[in-house]
């Protein structure tokens, strides 16, 4: 049999997330799957993202079609026309804060499957669905799917349990490498904060003013507080609450943005001795950095992944969150055998990532 015969096609794929909206956390998710298939002969070929493709530094040869609504284009279909399949890349997609998301990502999967292409899920949240409608549409978009992995038991409960070309996986966040370069920060402490649920946005003022009192609280304790911010526009209402908040009490914040790239947000939170996230990727790449956390858990997707990473003792309520409580949980976390702990649980899912890129490989038809 010649060379030309043994020569392997690899599976080309159109790429479909909420990438493209300055958000690092979802552009980590993105780079997570890069280097999840890194070794496998699948081609990302399109990347459909949003208004600022600039944003997404994952698979740089791979075209990219912005949709600012994350709607099909002429030429998102011309692409996925040419592709084998459609990746929906992980995030919390299917949820009904807004039913035309998940709508959406729908009508996506329909054309997919009517082209006859392969659509597979990586590390995808589900929820919350509050509507009974929503729950059949997103047992629907499953079903319709090759392949339906997400990213916590509680998605898999939403979407049916687990069967036959559904299951759970880590979130693709986690499989970013480790910042080979680490800068001590000493006691800078990042505060990755995010504003409510949108279901919640009228809690943003008490928010605000639990984190002003973790930053005069962590001062009293000999840390240099720094609020991180990981969605830039989309966090600027809930920053705006923030510095009113300080100023009502005279006191200075420091805010600055994580990121841009997901590389760089891991090497800005390697060195510090310890962090606070009130967000889930914030929890994940500070994981990554090899940085003990703090997890607030405003979702049930944050206290999955906690507890996936052996430190589900450490996540505070938001509804019963004090400022010297959160600090009394970050000296648990700081410890050596804290530390240690961490270490092993993120490679106890990085160890998965063999598992998980075959699973994707075969999903999509296998090399050919």
């Amino acid at each position: 049999m010649s060379d030309t015969q043994h020569r392997v096609r690899p599976r080309r794929v159109v790429a479909l997330g909420y990438q493209g909206f300055a958000n690092v956390g979802d552009e980590a998710i993105l780079t997570g799957i890069e280097t999840l298939l890194g070794d496998q002969p699948v081609t990302v070929i399109a990347i459909v993202c949003g208004p600022t493709p600039q944003t997404v530094v994952a698979f740089p040869a791979a075209r990219r079609i912005s949709s600012p609504r994350l709607l099909p284009t002429a030429a998102a279909l011309r692409a996925l026309w040419k592709a084998d399949g459609l990746i929906l890349s992980g995030g919390g997609l299917i949820q009904d804060y807004w039913m035309s998301v998940m709508l959406r990502y729908l009508a996506w999967i329909v054309l997919a499957r009517a082209l006859g292409k392969h659509v597979v899920w990586v590390g995808v949240g589900v929820g919350p669905l509050r509507r009974r409608s929503a729950r059949v549409i997103a047992r629907l978009s499953a079903r319709l799917s090759t392949l339906a992995l997400v990213r916590d038991p509680l998605s898999l409960d939403l979407i049916g349990g687990a069967r036959a070309g559904v299951g759970v996986v880590p979130d693709p966040a986690l499989f970013n490498s480790s910042p080979s370069h680490v800068e001590d920060r000493g006691n800078e402490l990042p505060i990755i904060v995010r504003g409510p649920a949108p279901s919640a946005t009228g809690e943003a003022g008490s928010l605000a003013d639990i984190v002003v009192d973790l930053c005069v609280a962590a001062r009293q304790r000999g840390w240099h507080p720094v609020l991180l911010t990981m969605a830039a526009h989309m966090d600027a209402a809930f920053v705006a609450e923030i510095r009113v908040a300080a100023a009502r009490r005279e006191e200075d914040v420091e805010i600055k943005e994580l990121g841009p790239s997901p590389a760089a947000a891991i090497e800005r939170l390697a060195g510090s001795h310890g962090s606070v996230a009130v967000r889930l990727h914030g929890l994940l790449l500070s994981a990554v950095a090899g940085v003990p956390c703090v997890p607030v858990a405003y979702d049930a997707k944050v206290r999955s992944a906690a507890v996936e990473l052996g430190i589900g003792d450490l996540v505070v309520d938001p509804t019963a969150m004090t400022a010297e409580g959160v600090l009394d949980r970050l000296e648990m976390a700081t410890t050596d055998a804290r530390r240690a702990w961490l270490e092993d649980g993120v490679q106890n899912l990085r160890d998965r990532m063999p598992e998980v890129a075959a699973m994707v490989l075969a999903a999509l038809g296998g090399a050919r």
